[in-house]
């Protein structure tokens, strides 16, 4: 019987992608593309067995089992999750949250409420016509964040202020299961992801238009694959932070 699995398409999933679908087209997998919010609710609900979660919804979860020992998290400045602005930071009044990633909501206000201090910064959803007075900023994920970066002045990288803040890195998805996956089978599924990763590495063009040099220097700089202690470390500490029990068990194999 073939896994299920659902995994988000952005481009900092590129490896996964190509990889699960070489494992589909053995017949090892049966993968859906999805945003990160379906991702999470087909895993709950049963409809796959194995699913890229964003770290915000393992609160969702009673009891989860890590399923890869590779995730999407960065060590660094991750370039793809920043809050953008006309005005230094100290200056914002509100800040537009993004609807595609809680993740990246909560780690916003948690950075604007220990580490940058900005206790009276309102946070909007988006679209919001009523804006308070005073400048704001919006937080940018994604593929869109390599366009902000040329038309906003100020960029603040979530990541990195996380880092400066905690000393720790930080994982924003990570792969999971309801059940532990058979150990042979989770090492083959890893053994896809790696030569992915080293795939596309290699590659000399990308989709979505994006300066080729722009994008190897970020799937070897600024995303970081390996799901390693330091990561588990943040995301305890964050989880923490958000008051969120952390549902997630070790696997019992090892690559």
């Amino acid at each position: 019987m073939m896994v299920r699995v659902a995994s988000v398409e952005y481009l900092n999933s590129l490896p996964f992608s190509m990889a699960l679908d070489s494992l589909q087209q053995q017949g090892i997998v049966r993968w859906k593309r999805a945003v990160p919010s379906a991702c999470a609710r087909m895993l709950l609900e049963g409809e796959v067995d194995m699913a890229l979660l964003p770290v915000g919804s393992l609160g969702d979860f009673e009891d989860l089992h890590l399923a890869s020992r590779f995730c999407i998290g960065s060590v660094g400045p991750v370039r793809t999750v920043k809050l953008f602005s006309e005005v230094p930071i100290e200056k914002l009044c509100w800040i537009e949250l993004n609807p595609a990633s809680r993740t990246s909501n909560l780690l916003v206000q948690l950075l604007c409420r220990h580490w940058w201090k900005l206790k009276e910064v309102v946070f909007l959803p988006v679209g919001r016509d009523d804006k308070p007075a005073g400048p704001g900023a919006r937080l940018i994920i994604g593929d869109d964040a390599f366009a902000a970066e040329k038309r906003y002045p100020f960029g603040y990288d979530l990541c990195e202020a996380w880092i400066e803040w905690t000393q720790l890195p930080f994982a924003f998805a990570i792969w999971c299961s309801r059940t532990p996956l058979d150990p042979a089978l989770a090492r083959q599924i890893d053994r896809a992801f790696s030569q992915g990763i080293d795939a596309v590495r290699q590659l000399e063009d990308y989709p979505g238009g994006i300066d080729p040099s722009v994008l190897k220097d970020y799937f070897s700089t600024n995303i970081s694959y390996l799901f390693d202690e330091p990561k588990q470390m943040g995301i305890d500490r964050f989880l923490g932070l958000c008051g969120i029990r952390n549902p997630l068990r070790r696997p019992a194999y090892r690559a």
